[in-house]
Formats: structure tokens, C-alpha cells, sequence
């Protein structure tokens, strides 16, 4: 059995094969006599190398969450503290980012040993959550509904955002109880 051995696993042309191994002749190799000579031909390319920027998810109005990716293709037990260069993420995300998917980026990753390609990923901001409460009222029989007013009762507006527009009330003049209503209460 021969095998031959790259003198080192860099990427180049012109890598120093080393041949070694036995003859298996059923005389533990003693039938023949052999050389091994060394071969200047051989040539290791690049492996392949795909850097995944990992999707992340954040709240309306909150700091972006740490940008990582996911590497595909490392030999031999390497990871990414073997790039020339690391990998750079970005994303045009920001606190005041409305609700929507984004990319994130992934790019300039360098190293001679790998052929590198990027995957970009998607950066989701989702709502913030906020419970607006209306206030109990009462009104007496025959007179005009009071103000209809309410609280923020969970959560808060963020990024200079305010509500606009008035609840409403389910319609009757009857005694009896009426359920207020969000009306066209919104963000605005």
C-alpha cells in the first residue's frame, strides 16, 4: 500500500509529494527493491467555504440583537479564528427601524486556504407590545357621553411615536352597559 503525503496542507502549485508505504508481496515487501522518490507536482487548491449570516429577530424600538454567522466547509477542526480576514456583519437596522424583515450582510472573509461564499440572513423586527386600557365611565340617562379616556397600561411608546385618534363606545342610550371600543385610536 502507497500513499503520498503534501509536504504542508497551504493552498499552492508545486507542493513536495512524499511517496511512502510497502510492497505487498506476500514477503512483507522483501521480494523487491524499491525507491521512493519525491514528486514536485502536486498541487492542493482551496477548499469551499460558505459563511451564513444566522437570522436574528428584535423588538420595535430595542437595540439590535449580536450578529453572528454559521461556517460550512472548516477542514481538519479549523473555525474561524484561522481567517486572513474575519467576517464582517452588518445591517441597516436600527432602534427606530419599523416592522419588517431586513438582510443582514456577510462579506469580507479572507483566507488563502478557502474558496469563500456568503449567505446573507434576515434581521425580523417585530411589534413592541403595548395594552392600552380604557377608563370606566358612567353617564346619566338622557345626558351626553363624558370624555372617553383610556391608559397605557402595559408596555410604552418608543421612538417619539404617540396614539392619535378617540375611542369609541358600543351605540345605545338606554340604561345598561356599554363596552368602549378602540374607535380610531392608532399609532401615529
Amino acid at each position: 500500500d502507497f500513499i503520498q503525503t503534501y509536504d504542508n496542507k497551504n493552498v499552492g502549485a508545486s507542493k513536495t509529494l512524499t511517496p511512502s508505504g510497502i510492497v505487498n508481496d506476500g514477503n512483507e515487501g522483501n521480494n523487491y527493491s524499491y525507491t521512493f522518490v519525491e514528486d514536485t507536482t502536486g498541487e492542493v487548491t482551496p477548499a469551499s467555504l460558505t459563511i451564513t449570516a444566522d437570522d436574528q429577530s428584535k423588538t420595535y424600538g430595542t437595540a439590535n440583537p449580536v450578529l453572528t454567522a454559521s461556517y460550512d466547509g472548516f477542514v481538519e477542526g479549523e473555525d474561524e479564528n484561522v481567517l486572513d480576514t474575519p467576517a464582517s456583519l452588518s445591517t441597516l437596522v436600527n432602534e427606530t427601524s419599523s416592522v419588517d424583515a431586513y438582510e443582514i450582510t456577510v462579506s469580507g472573509a479572507t483566507d488563502a486556504n478557502y474558496a469563500i461564499s456568503f449567505v446573507s440572513g434576515t434581521l425580523t423586527v417585530t411589534p413592541a407590545s403595548l395594552t392600552i386600557t380604557a377608563d370606566a365611565k358612567n353617564k346619566t340617562y338622557g345626558n351626553p357621553d363624558p370624555e372617553l379616556t383610556y391608559q397605557i397600561t402595559s408596555g410604552s411608546l418608543v421612538n417619539g411615536d404617540a396614539l392619535s385618534g378617540s375611542l369609541s363606545r358600543v351605540a345605545g342610550e338606554n340604561v345598561g352597559t356599554y363596552a368602549i371600543t378602540q374607535g380610531d385610536l392608532e399609532n401615529s
